[in-house]
């Protein structure tokens, strides 16, 4: 009986809350004992994130991010990730997942898969924020990677529940 009334207690429990922000990112990037001209590549790109309302200093965020490296190189190399992490004060990130890089489109696609290790912080200007990121993926093969990252997220929905 005990585990029927907590199991009804967390249905009709009062759902969390969520901001949801996204915006473009650009930035610098080493790639290590790469097949590219020059190890420094721009990266430009895409980032959106879900931060989950704990009703503490300590959030936890979902952010996703697409990105095109190696431009300035005359390289079009796509690369997205998915970091779970935390957010303290409402502006210091860190998380972690996995990264998918793709080097090659003909006549096979060649792709690399790594875990990703990020931190940053959101800085608030009113209506929007910019963010100063850093990014580290390991690599076995010793082609390891670094990003140093800024752009600007605005918010792209308020809700009061998980829905």
């Amino acid at each position: 009986m005990m585990i029927l009334t907590l199991l009804i207690g967390q249905a009709i429990a009062e759902p969390p809350k969520f901001d949801m922000v996204g915006g473009f990112r650009m930035g610098y990037g080493y790639v290590a004992n790469s097949e590219l001209r020059s190890p420094h590549v721009m990266v430009l790109g895409w980032d959106q994130m879900y931060s989950l309302d704990t009703n503490t200093s300590l959030d936890v965020i979902v952010a996703g991010n697409i990105s095109v490296g190696g431009v300035n190189q005359g390289e079009i190399l796509p690369s997205a990730h998915l970091i779970i992490g935390y957010q303290i004060w409402d502006s210091l990130q860190f998380g972690v997942g996995p990264v998918v890089t793709f080097s090659e489109f003909d006549p096979v696609v060649k792709s690399r898969l790594n875990m990703i290790t990020a931190m940053g912080w959101n800085i608030e200007m009113g209506d929007f924020y910019i963010p100063l990121h850093a990014a580290y993926v390991p690599d076995v093969d010793g082609r390891w990677r670094a990003y140093l990252t800024t752009g600007m997220n605005w918010p792209l929905g308020k809700n009061d529940s998980m829905e």
